[in-house]
């Protein structure tokens, strides 16, 4: 059986699914290679000062960039008590702000009477997780003690 242009329709067939597939190819390769040279953009223009996020969540600013050897030292503490660690540069997630500290406009202070109701306020969510956490634990034990014979 032929068609308008003098070719079987299995022939036709066949063309479109190479065509088919070409193009889920080329849809899946282009966006990945602009996704690459984005986060190697983003690499070459780590400095100190940035804030970064790692891919295992930590959130932190880097302190000083190792070239030869590929690593970060990133403070992820607080400036009045920093932790800093040494992460491989390819840890990184994503840049979360630039080089510099934020302009005074931009800095929220709080009072310490705020602070200290922000801490009570967690505190007493944490005493309610351990609370929600021990009666589960409670019920649980009951549960498996009217199981056993």
């Amino acid at each position: 059986m032929t068609n308008f242009l003098g070719l079987s329709t299995s022939y036709i067939y066949i063309i479109v699914m190479v065509a088919v597939f070409g193009l889920m190819i080329a849809m899946t390769i282009i966006p990945q290679r602009k996704q690459k040279k984005q986060q190697a953009e983003m690499m070459s223009s780590l400095s100190a000062g940035d804030k970064i996020m790692t891919i295992g969540g930590m959130v932190g600013t880097i302190v000083a960039v190792d070239t030869v050897n590929n690593q970060i030292t990133v403070n992820v503490g607080s400036e009045a008590s920093p932790v800093n660690i040494v992460i491989i540069k390819n840890a990184i997630r994503t840049k979360l702000s630039g080089t510099g500290a934020a302009p005074a406009s931009e800095v929220q202070k709080v009072s310490e009477p705020e602070a200290k109701d922000e801490l009570s306020a967690s505190e007493e969510k944490t005493v309610e997780v351990k609370t929600k956490a021990k009666k589960k634990t409670e019920s649980a034990e009951e549960k498996k003690d009217d199981l056993t014979f």
